[in-house]
Order: structure tokens, then C-alpha cells, then sequence
């Protein structure tokens, strides 16, 4: 009877001892999976920062762009405009200088 106790309570000491390793593996699996998922949200979270950053830079670069492609065609309309003005004033003068010489050259 004592033998068959004591085998009894070897037998539950046993699975007590198994359910708690089983418990500690699962429960450290657990965490590992925790830390894997943290780290992988980390790592998404630093791609998309990054992927953001890179789409503001462009961004940035495409308005610079804009900003001095606009500034060279007011600077190319401005250009246009004083050569226009400048040929306006030589035809004017021309004219004048004609409109002055004609009745001399009659």
C-alpha cells in the first residue's frame, strides 16, 4: 500500500513537474512570438517612416522643380517682353527718324 502511494504520488509530482515545463515552453513561446511581432511592427513602422520620408522628399523636390521651371518661364516671358519692347522702340524710332527725313528727302 505505502509502495503503491508512493508511486502515486511520484506519478502526480511527474505530471505536475511536466504541466509546468509544458506551461514555462508555452509561456516562452508565447513571449517569443510577442517579441517577434513587436519587432515586426517596429519594422513595418520604419518602412512605412521611411517610405513617407522618401514621398515628402520627392515631393519636395517635384514643387522645387515646379518653383524653377516657373521662374524660368517668368524669366523667359520677362526676357520676351524687353526684346519686344526694345524692337518696338528701334521700329518707333525708325519711323520717326523717316517720318522726319521723308519731307526733306521731297
Amino acid at each position: 500500500i505505502v509502495v503503491m502511494v508512493l508511486i502515486i504520488f511520484m506519478v502526480v509530482i511527474l505530471v505536475m513537474v511536466l504541466i509546468f515545463v509544458i506551461m514555462l515552453i508555452v509561456v516562452m513561446v508565447l513571449i517569443l512570438v510577442m517579441v517577434l511581432i513587436i519587432v515586426m511592427m517596429l519594422i513595418v513602422v520604419m518602412v512605412l517612416i521611411l517610405v513617407m520620408v522618401l514621398i515628402v522628399i520627392m515631393v519636395l523636390i517635384l514643387v522645387m522643380m515646379l518653383i524653377v521651371i516657373m521662374v524660368l518661364i517668368l524669366v523667359m516671358m520677362l526676357f520676351i517682353l524687353m526684346v519686344l519692347i526694345c524692337w518696338f522702340a528701334i521700329v518707333m524710332v525708325f519711323v520717326a527718324v523717316v517720318n522726319d527725313h521723308v519731307p526733306v528727302l521731297i
